[in-house]
């Protein structure tokens, strides 16, 4: 059964993760997970996001993000997992 529609409002906080297969690492070496913590950064700041600690480890990431920017009244987020922005 799919998960249901998200709530969204301005200013509403949004938790994202994702985890390897049986915990398998998503990382193989420290140098991808830091080219991923840089790009993360690179589009926090093209799209004025706040993302205060994001949490990434081989096996995972963990994060939890706002966009002050928006304003548009309430509505809801229809987007299937995986499908990009």
């Amino acid at each position: 059964m799919p998960r249901g529609k998200r709530i969204d409002y301005p200013g509403a906080w949004h938790h994202v993760m994702n985890r390897g297969a049986r915990r398998a690492p998503i990382f193989r070496l420290k140098e991808d997970c830091q080219g991923f913590l840089e790009f993360l950064g690179e589009t926090v700041a093209q799209f004025e996001l706040e993302l205060p600690d994001p949490a990434a480890s081989s096996d995972g990431i963990s994060m939890q993000y706002t966009d002050p920017s928006r304003d548009k009244g309430s509505e809801t987020v229809d987007q299937t997992p995986g499908e990009s922005l």
